[in-house]
């Protein structure tokens, strides 16, 4: 019978210990960030600096402090600027100074998520101090007390909705009669913008799944609102009409921003519903790998609804496991946003909270900026008098590669026969050298 040598007894052994501890490490790599959750690691602020290190950057994002309301500024790489919602309208002006004090002199696109007053009562104030080329606006349709459609609703007058309701059988629409929507809606299709040839009308688009503004290095995409049908036609350049929601928040669209591929996403006051059904359609193969990879590894989420407890719910934050987390609410807000659901969750899921740095607030630390750098690995927010670097601790697996090249080390430097139980000690005062 042949026997097998002492030699090759000890290769096999160490050999078998190696694959084992390799494969241990690289399936618990699967729940890295659940992990690094427990753990507290792999994300967390670090540096502290001056608003100069966010004014310099030439990719920023404000969220401007407009109480119980929502107003966004974004500022891209090639000079164009984005306003997402003004806030409600005794913030207006409040609006239009911010972005002048950041020496914006006209708006390339101004966003409106949906017809609440705390998101688009400022917009008139916005539109009278700068031109904007491009405007989005949600598939509401503004209408008197009566019922009847306002006199400058465009989507009314155009003939569109009649042709809907015609046609289809189960077209059904949001209809909104505040006084302050209405204005809004008149102010947007009469601003103008001035071109080489002169003045000309504001481009006014609605908001829905689908839309893209690709930029020199960055990406704007819209995941929602869904489309009403598949097989509906656009309403000339403004867009398609979109699913009827009962709930006039579930009109806001899910935004995602990339750029120095971090993702930057904001959701309006989008609830449950929305999230819901953007999540079948990420599972339902309807977004590429690429896109998304970029929703499933942001950066910055802009809560959900000022942070209330029926939105950013579990499944929507599993999915999107954000670094950081700002809300825009107001300070004692009679809502008691953010609530303590949602504040569980996103320290749960998320490991974001007040005290790692993680969670910010308007509410609490007044406005709040973020700039980034294509060529820096890091960006930096200001908030509340002082600059934090966002950057990334050790992750779960460098520590995997370290422990794995740690103990393929020692199993191998084993001398003398080989047995499982000298493995293993040898093993575990590696592992002690290693934890220091």
């Amino acid at each position: 019978m042949a026997r097998v040598s002492s030699k090759q007894s000890n290769f096999k052994i160490k050999f078998i210990c190696i694959v084992s501890i390799i494969a241990i490490l690289a399936l618990s790599c699967i729940w890295s960030t659940q992990i690094e959750n427990a753990l507290g690691i792999g994300k967390v602020p670090a540096q502290i600096g001056s608003y100069e290190s966010v004014s310099g950057k030439e990719f920023q994002v404000h969220y401007i402090d407009v109480g119980q309301g929502d107003s966004t500024l974004i500022k891209f790489p090639d000079g164009k600027t984005m306003l997402i919602d003004a806030g409600e309208e005794e913030y207006g002006d409040d609006v239009v100074t911010y972005l002048q004090k950041e020496n914006v002199t006209k708006l390339d696109y101004f966003v409106l998520t949906h017809s609440d007053s705390d998101h688009v009562g400022g917009a008139q104030a916005v539109l009278e101090a700068f031109e904007v080329q491009n405007i989005y606006r949600p598939f509401q349709l503004a209408c008197e007390k009566s019922g009847a459609f306002a006199e400058d609703e465009a989507l009314a007058t155009a003939g569109y909705i009649d042709f809907y309701t015609e046609t289809y059988t189960d077209f059904s629409y949001s209809k909104i009669d505040t006084i302050i929507y209405n204005e809004t809606i008149t102010a947007i299709y009469e601003e103008t913008y001035t071109t080489s040839t002169g003045k000309t009308e504001s481009n006014v688009f609605v908001n829905y799944d689908g839309l893209e503004i690709i930029g020199s290095s960055y990406t704007v995409t819209w995941y929602a609102p869904e489309v009403y049908a598949t097989n509906v036609q656009p309403m000339g350049d403004i867009g398609y009409p979109t699913k009827y929601y009962s709930n006039p928040n579930d009109y806001s669209p899910i935004i995602n921003i990339v750029y120095a591929e971090e993702s930057y996403l904001f959701t309006g006051d989008a609830g449950t519903a929305v999230e819901k059904d953007f999540l079948e359609r990420v599972n339902g193969g309807v977004y590429t790998a690429e896109q998304k990879q970029s929703l499933q590894n942001v950066l910055i989420y802009k809560a959900g609804h000022h942070g209330s407890g029926t939105s950013s719910t579990e499944d929507f934050l599993k999915f999107i496991q954000p670094k950081f987390i700002v809300v825009s609410c107001g300070l004692n807000n009679k809502y008691k946003h953010p609530n303590s659901s949602f504040l569980q969750r996103a320290q749960e899921i998320c490991n974001v909270t007040e005290e790692n740095g993680g969670l910010l607030r308007t509410d609490k630390q007044g406005n709040i900026a973020i700039g980034a750098a294509q060529q820096e690995s890091n960006a930096t927010i200001y908030a509340s008098g002082q600059a934090i670097s966002i950057g990334e601790r050790i992750r779960w697996w460098q520590i995997c590669l370290g422990i794995g090249v740690i103990l393929t080390i020692a199993i191998i430097s084993v001398k003398g026969k080989v047995t499982y139980s000298k493995v293993k000690k040898s093993a575990k005062k590696a592992g002690d050298a290693f934890r220091g």
